[in-house]
Protein backbone atom coordinates (compact mmCIF):
# COMPACT_ATOMS: atom_id res chain seq x y z
CA UNK A 1 0.00 0.00 0.00
CA UNK A 2 2.54 2.80 0.61
CA UNK A 3 4.46 1.86 -2.32
CA UNK A 4 1.56 1.88 -4.91
CA UNK A 5 0.82 5.74 -2.86
CA UNK A 6 4.74 6.63 -3.18
CA UNK A 7 4.55 5.74 -6.89
CA UNK A 8 0.88 7.23 -7.46
CA UNK A 9 2.61 10.53 -6.29
CA UNK A 10 5.63 10.53 -9.04
CA UNK A 11 3.52 12.18 -11.87
CA UNK A 12 1.72 14.84 -9.67
CA UNK A 13 5.14 15.49 -7.90
CA UNK A 14 7.38 16.06 -11.16
CA UNK A 15 4.30 18.14 -12.28
CA UNK A 16 4.46 20.57 -9.30
CA UNK A 17 8.19 20.51 -9.45
CA UNK A 18 7.96 21.59 -12.99
CA UNK A 19 5.43 24.26 -11.75
CA UNK A 20 7.35 25.73 -9.30
CA UNK A 21 10.59 25.77 -11.50
CA UNK A 22 8.52 28.14 -14.12
CA UNK A 23 7.58 30.28 -10.79
CA UNK A 24 10.32 30.78 -9.09
CA UNK A 25 13.53 30.76 -12.16
CA UNK A 26 14.02 33.32 -15.29
CA UNK A 27 11.15 33.94 -17.10
CA UNK A 28 10.81 30.93 -19.98
CA UNK A 29 12.98 31.84 -23.42
CA UNK A 30 15.20 34.03 -21.57
CA UNK A 31 17.22 31.58 -20.68
CA UNK A 32 20.10 32.94 -22.55
CA UNK A 33 19.93 29.98 -24.71
CA UNK A 34 17.52 31.14 -27.76
CA UNK A 35 19.82 29.07 -30.73
CA UNK A 36 19.42 25.87 -29.01
CA UNK A 37 16.08 26.09 -27.57
CA UNK A 38 15.07 27.04 -31.40
CA UNK A 39 16.88 23.82 -32.61
CA UNK A 40 15.34 21.76 -29.82
CA UNK A 41 12.03 23.05 -30.72
CA UNK A 42 12.64 22.14 -34.55
CA UNK A 43 13.94 18.86 -33.72
CA UNK A 44 10.62 17.56 -31.59
CA UNK A 45 7.87 19.34 -33.36
CA UNK A 46 8.87 19.57 -37.20
CA UNK A 47 11.83 16.48 -37.62
CA UNK A 48 10.45 13.93 -35.34
CA UNK A 49 6.91 13.97 -37.15
CA UNK A 50 8.50 14.26 -40.21
CA UNK A 51 10.81 11.29 -39.82
CA UNK A 52 7.29 9.09 -38.23
CA UNK A 53 5.53 9.93 -41.36
CA UNK A 54 8.28 9.05 -43.58
CA UNK A 55 8.83 5.94 -41.90
CA UNK A 56 5.45 4.96 -40.88
CA UNK A 57 4.72 5.69 -44.81
CA UNK A 58 7.31 4.22 -46.66
CA UNK A 59 9.26 2.00 -44.66
CA UNK A 60 6.38 0.21 -43.21
CA UNK A 61 3.29 0.45 -45.87
CA UNK A 62 1.20 2.47 -43.22
CA UNK A 63 -1.78 4.17 -44.38
CA UNK A 64 -5.10 6.29 -42.83
CA UNK A 65 -5.65 6.17 -39.22
CA UNK A 66 -2.60 4.46 -38.07
CA UNK A 67 -0.28 6.91 -40.25
CA UNK A 68 -2.21 9.44 -38.80
CA UNK A 69 -2.06 8.48 -34.79
CA UNK A 70 2.59 8.31 -35.23
CA UNK A 71 2.35 11.49 -36.75
CA UNK A 72 0.20 13.23 -34.43
CA UNK A 73 2.33 11.20 -31.38
CA UNK A 74 5.31 12.29 -32.55
CA UNK A 75 4.42 15.92 -32.72
CA UNK A 76 2.98 16.02 -29.23
CA UNK A 77 5.27 18.04 -26.70
CA UNK A 78 8.98 16.95 -24.86
CA UNK A 79 7.85 14.76 -22.00
CA UNK A 80 8.82 16.33 -18.28
CA UNK A 81 10.74 13.51 -18.32
CA UNK A 82 13.94 15.66 -19.54
CA UNK A 83 13.29 18.52 -16.72
CA UNK A 84 13.08 15.94 -14.02
CA UNK A 85 16.21 14.42 -15.25
CA UNK A 86 18.32 18.00 -15.69
CA UNK A 87 17.38 18.63 -12.56
CA UNK A 88 18.73 15.32 -11.17
CA UNK A 89 21.87 15.13 -12.74
CA UNK A 90 22.26 19.88 -12.06
CA UNK A 91 22.54 19.70 -16.20
CA UNK A 92 20.79 22.63 -18.25
CA UNK A 93 17.79 22.60 -16.15
CA UNK A 94 16.91 26.28 -17.03
CA UNK A 95 17.03 24.80 -20.96
CA UNK A 96 14.64 21.62 -19.95
CA UNK A 97 12.22 23.75 -18.85
CA UNK A 98 11.92 25.96 -21.34
CA UNK A 99 11.86 23.07 -24.22
CA UNK A 100 9.24 21.41 -21.91
CA UNK A 101 7.46 24.32 -22.04
CA UNK A 102 8.23 25.80 -25.66
CA UNK A 103 7.17 22.16 -27.03
CA UNK A 104 4.08 22.46 -24.99
CA UNK A 105 2.53 25.39 -26.31
CA UNK A 106 4.36 25.25 -30.08
CA UNK A 107 2.52 21.75 -30.15
CA UNK A 108 -1.08 22.78 -30.69
CA UNK A 109 -0.28 24.04 -33.97
CA UNK A 110 2.08 21.16 -34.92
CA UNK A 111 -0.94 18.55 -33.91
CA UNK A 112 -2.99 20.46 -35.75
CA UNK A 113 -0.56 20.90 -38.97
CA UNK A 114 0.40 17.07 -38.77
CA UNK A 115 -3.59 16.21 -38.62
CA UNK A 116 -4.70 18.48 -41.46
CA UNK A 117 -1.57 16.80 -43.44
CA UNK A 118 -2.07 13.29 -42.58
CA UNK A 119 -5.63 13.18 -41.85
Amino acid sequence: EPLGLVGAMAVPAMLIAYGVSLRLGPRPGSGGSAPVLALIVTLKLVVQPVVAYTVGRFALGMEGAPLLAVTVLAALPAAQNIFVIAVRYDRSTVLARDAVFATTVLSVPAVAVAAAVVG
